[in-house]
């Protein structure tokens, strides 16, 4: 049973999840207080104003991403085990952007432990949506996830780990950032190739239709 991820896995999540030094609104809200901050590689450092302006290190980084990699691999091993590396590595990709809980109650698990494998491949296009609506750059994770899950990474490459953004950059919009998995960040997508405002992934129901 396979309960880490690959290297290829952890350039693929890397890219997709892009890299902040310093932290940035996740997603941006109007009240200061709910508002959630994140930094690194989508690492989540809670709420409220004292954790605007703070910066880290790319060691920084890397040690929260393996922390919060370290969680998805634990829960992908025990509730969803596999013996095959490239759906382990799709499989912990999407919990990382979903999140834990709500990988354990999605269909993809569902049919991931029912043995029907291309059903599970495509529910994860199930999970595309940020704040009711499709998302580009949702879309073209989920396909990139999926088509790791199916059939490895041939003929893709996964994606170098993408440069830091230096501290107290700012994105379009000044939230930080210049390739950011935040709302209203611009954000590079190595599934596709493109560039596109980034959204939170929806969380309130399984694709929500």
């Amino acid at each position: 049973m396979v309960t880490r991820l690959s290297e290829a896995g952890r350039r693929l999540l890397q890219g997709c999840e892009g890299l902040s030094l310093s932290a940035y609104r996740d997603p941006p809200i109007a009240n200061a207080a709910d508002q959630l901050w994140s930094i690194g590689y989508g690492h989540q450092l809670g709420k409220g104003p004292a954790f605007s302006g703070r910066s880290i290190t790319r060691d920084d980084a890397e040690r929260l991403f393996d922390a919060d990699v370290a969680s998805r691999e634990s829960a992908i091993a025990l509730g969803t085990p596999t013996d095959v590396p490239h759906r382990f590595d799709a499989l912990v990709s999407l919990a990382y952007n979903i999140g834990a809980g709500a990988f354990a109650e999605s269909t993809v698990r569902r049919l991931h432990n029912a043995g029907d494998f291309a059903g599970a491949a495509d529910a994860f296009r199930m999970w595309r949506k940020s704040g009711g609506e499709v998302n580009p750059v949702l879309v073209a994770r989920r396909e990139k996830e999926r088509a790791v899950y199916l059939n490895g990474y041939a003929p893709f490459s996964a994606p170098p780990a993408p440069a830091p953004a230096a501290p107290g950059a700012s994105g379009e919009d000044g939230s930080g950032g210049a390739m950011l998995a935040g709302v209203g960040l611009v954000f590079f997508c190595p599934c596709c190739g493109s560039r596109f405002r980034s959204a939170h992934v929806e969380l309130a129901g399984e694709g929500n239709g």
